[in-house]
């Protein structure tokens, strides 16, 4: 009976009988590279990571002020809303160059040759990202020193928030000078106005709504007491003719008249004289 000879196993015989004929080459080589793995972990320094957040605040109502954009008060906008973000924005800020400046002179970080840290060194175990959702930004730095990592992220997360005060600050003073400058112009036109409208008016004889309005509710008392002191009088000769007509037995007509005749000056002045004349017949009378 024939036996059958496997494919699989005349390769792995192949290969056992290659090392077995090579195996101090092979040797060699695994040592090599174990004993440069090895070598590598333990020369490599370990490194550390230190985390700051930063909450982004809205921006500034003050630069509204000055600027088309009043009715977006209290908005953190993006130029571009498809591609970038406030946090885009504020991440490349923090990053820039002057405020990696600031932090290496406050921490007075130097190299073993005594010189001042590059901005590079930093930025290249710097990471800065937002948190997606919020106005969160997350600041990361790696160093092999533990305590140098933490004073990296909190040292230029106060760089960055003074910057930030500074920047408002100024925007505050370019407001302040802004409505200064525009106040006494806005004044001018204001007086202009005022004088415009004062001259229309005086030119077409308008009176204010408010001035009108009161001199028609004079108007309308002094007609009111008017016509109160006509009825009164009204009353006073209605009653009069009534007694005259009573007494002398005339109409109406008859009283009205009469009492029109007594009020005549001649009347009363021929009365009068009627009165002397009796006056002096009955003193002759009576001698």
């Amino acid at each position: 009976m024939e036996s059958k000879q496997y494919v699989e196993d005349i390769d792995f015989q192949k290969y056992w009988l290659i090392l077995r004929r090579r195996w101090l080459p092979s040797t060699v080589v695994f040592g090599f590279i174990f004993t440069l793995a090895t070598t590598v972990a333990f020369v490599k320094k370990p490194s550390y990571s230190a985390y700051g957040k930063l909450l982004l605040q809205k921006r500034s109502t003050t630069s509204a002020l000055v600027t088309e954009a009043g009715e977006k008060i209290g908005q953190l906008e993006a130029l571009n809303n498809f591609i970038n973000t406030p946090l885009d924005t504020e991440a490349q800020i923090i990053t820039a160059q002057p405020i990696l400046e600031k932090t290496i002179a406050k921490l007075n970080l130097k190299t073993a040759e005594g010189t001042p840290v590059q901005p590079s060194s930093i930025g290249a175990g710097l990471k800065v990202e937002g948190i997606k959702g919020t106005d969160v930004m997350e600041v990361s730095f790696t160093s092999d020193n533990p305590k140098k990592a933490a004073a990296v992220v909190n040292q230029l997360m106060n760089v960055y928030v003074e910057n930030n005060i500074l920047t408002n600050r100024a925007e505050a003073v370019a407001a302040g000078e802004f409505i200064a400058k525009q106040l006494p112009q806005i004044q001018n036109r204001v007086r202009q106005a005022e004088s415009a409208l004062r001259n229309f008016k005086e030119q077409h004889n308008i009176v204010s709504i408010d001035e009108e309005g009161t001199a028609a509710v004079e108007i309308m008392a002094d007609l009111d007491k008017k016509i109160s002191e006509t009825k009164a009088q009204l009353q006073e000769k209605t009653t009069t003719a009534t007694e005259l007509q009573d007494k002398l037995g005339l109409n109406s007509q008859q009283a009205i008249a009469l009492n029109k005749l007594n009020q005549s000056r001649a009347v009363q002045q021929a009365l009068i004289e009627l009165e002397q004349v009796q006056e002096q017949l009955n003193v002759e009378g009576t001698r």
